[in-house]
């Protein structure tokens, strides 16, 4: 899970990077904005396997 957080994380910022380059360069540094991807990845993962398990449980416990 954390590594495809990381992975995708990196992919997110060789993207923003590429595309928006002068929004990238006003404003954060490079491991910054790295380690803001992979939070935010991470973040979203954890909120949706989260959801999904509440979800589960609700189907077929409750």
């Amino acid at each position: 899970m954390l590594q495809t957080c990381v992975l995708a994380g990196i992919t997110f910022f060789n993207y923003f990077s590429r595309h928006l380059s002068a929004l990238d360069e006003s404003m954060c540094p490079l491991s910054s904005c790295w380690d803001f991807y992979v939070r935010f990845l991470l973040g979203l993962f954890l909120t949706l396997k989260w959801f999904a398990y509440m979800f589960l449980r609700w189907v077929f416990f409750a």
